[in-house]
C-alpha cells in the first residue's frame, strides 16, 4: 500500500437511509463484477430502503466491495458518510 494516500469521500450522510440506493443506482452488472460485488445485492439496494433485505445486502456490499487501481486495492467504509479507503488504512474510531 501506499502510504500517503488517504480517504476518498464517496457520499455524504445527507443522503440518510438512500445512501446506499444513491451509491448503487449507477452499478450495472459489468461493473458489480469488477468490484468484487454480487449484482444481486447491487439490485436489491437499487430499489431502496423500503426493500426486504436492504440492509443486510448493504453489509454485504461494504464487506465485498474492492477496487483495485494502479496504487492500491479500495474497500468502502460508511461512517454517517461512504468513504473508500486505501486496504490497510487504520481508520479513526469514534
Amino acid at each position: 500500500m501506499a502510504h500517503n494516500l488517504k480517504p476518498k469521500l464517496i457520499l455524504s450522510d445527507g443522503h440518510g437511509r438512500y445512501l446506499p440506493q444513491a451509491f448503487c443506482e449507477r452499478i450495472d452488472e459489468e461493473e458489480a463484477a469488477s468490484l468484487n460485488l454480487d449484482f444481486r445485492d447491487v439490485v436489491v439496494c437499487q430499489e431502496g430502503p423500503y426493500q426486504d433485505w436492504y440492509w443486510e445486502r448493504w453489509s454485504d456490499i461494504l464487506d465485498d466491495y474492492k477496487r483495485i487501481d494502479e496504487h492500491c486495492t479500495w474497500r468502502l467504509v460508511h461512517d454517517g458518510d461512504l468513504f473508500e479507503v486505501p486496504e490497510g488504512y487504520k481508520w479513526r474510531e469514534h
